[in-house]
């Protein structure tokens, strides 16, 4: 992604703190930071056996991961992307600073439900996710970006998921909550798939043009159809469909990957953590037509590709890109942040070691799962912190 375009006259005149200039600045510190915070409860309640939280805490960890930690990376890299889509500024400080409060307002009822109550969350994510999505539509849309529509459905439907979730909560809807947790985990996979083979591919022969990448333009198209085939045959209970399409889906990812010369992206960590979450993206679609065929593991270890394998490498990875190339500085890994992505991978490696039958001790795989998470992410936030709320390096606005 190049530099987003410069504020309008009316934002530059403001005197707005730096981190609300582009929506990328405070929510990817904001999702670093909630990374870091809830698996440090999360984990602790693990732990210690006390899931001191009133209903269901499994449900209530995955909507927070889903809609706030991944929510909150959305919003930012969309929001900004967008904005080199078109050539102009779609989130200027003022509706970045609400998108933020609202996803805040969510973030803590999650925290202390007894003093925020769930109408509150419902409007929080709600300002969050549908403001979000109207921005973007209203931007896309007046630019006749047609290429890029196909973003405003995806962002929608996560935004209808986190409301049907939380009506359901409140008891205006039937019971949907875990439907809803699983559709927008579905569309963070499928974002994740249309994003990743438009920027993969282009980021690696830019920095490593000897590997002589190649494209399929017919898997481009494939490979997200025969996923939202997969994804709904499955919602609409039509296993006997799903599985075959999951693991076309999955061949169709590591194809790309092929073709992507992966295997010669280890000298660039800025690379190869894009990889590496792009094919969590195929054993993740593995593993769901698996478990539905022959009951290998939980559904959440399938989840957990996703949430934790592919959002956290494809998430950190990108977040730690763009933060660099949207504030004027090179695009290249200190030694901290490659050591974020080896514990990033580690965390989602002895997290799916938990479906399966192992010799090591349950406990022990989710512990360690969950400090590396918190590591990873830790040095993100305090390495960032500096980066994120400092003006560019090459003194442009933004």
């Amino acid at each position: 992604m190049s530099s987003t375009p410069s504020m309008d006259a009316r934002t530059r005149g403001m005197p707005w703190p730096v981190l609300f200039h582009q929506p990328f600045r405070v929510f990817f510190l904001a999702a670093a930071w909630f990374a870091v915070f809830h698996g440090a409860w999360w984990g602790g309640m693990l732990a210690s056996g006390s899931m001191n939280l009133s209903g269901n805490p499994f449900l209530w960890h995955g909507y927070h991961m889903v809609f706030g930690f991944a929510g909150a990376i959305v919003i930012g890299f969309l929001l900004t992307a967008s904005a080199n889509w078109i050539g102009r500024t779609v989130a200027s400080p003022g509706p970045t600073l609400v998108l933020f409060l609202g996803w805040l307002l969510a973030r803590l009822g999650g925290f202390l439900p007894e003093l925020i109550p769930l109408a509150l969350v419902l409007l929080g994510d709600g300002v969050a996710l549908w403001g979000a999505t109207l921005l973007l539509s209203l931007s896309l849309l007046r630019a006749g970006n047609r290429r890029n529509y196909r973003f405003i459905p995806i962002l929608g439907g996560v935004a209808l998921a986190a409301t049907v979730f939380q009506l359901s909560a409140l008891g205006v809807l039937p019971e949907w909550r875990f439907a809803m947790m699983r559709s927008g985990l579905d569309l963070m996979l499928l974002l994740m798939v249309v994003m990743g083979q438009r920027i993969i591919p282009f980021f690696t022969e830019r920095r490593l043009p000897h590997l002589a990448v190649r494209r399929s333009a017919s898997m481009v198209v494939a490979a997200p159809i025969t996923i939202l085939g997969g994804l709904a045959a499955y919602h609409l209970g039509f296993n006997v469909m799903a599985i075959p399409l999951m693991v076309g889906a999955a061949v169709l990812l590591m194809m790309q990957l092929t073709l992507w010369r992966s295997w010669g992206t280890w000298p660039e960590p800025m690379l190869w953590i894009l990889h590496l979450g792009y094919l969590w993206l195929a054993v993740s679609l593995f593993l769901r037509a698996g478990s539905l065929a022959f009951d290998w593991t939980p559904y959440s270890t399938a989840g957990h590709a996703v949430s934790v394998g592919a959002l956290g490498a494809l998430g950190l990875g990108m977040l730690a890109r763009v933060s660099l190339g949207h504030t004027g500085r090179p695009i290249q890994a200190t030694a901290w942040i490659t050591v974020a992505f080896v514990l990033v991978t580690l965390a989602a490696v002895l997290r799916l070691m938990t479906g399966f039958s192992t010799p090591i001790p349950m406990q022990w795989l989710f512990g360690s799962s969950a400090l590396f998470w918190i590591l990873a992410w830790l040095i993100f936030a305090i390495a960032y912190l500096p980066i994120l709320t400092s003006p560019r390096a090459d003194g442009r606005p933004g």
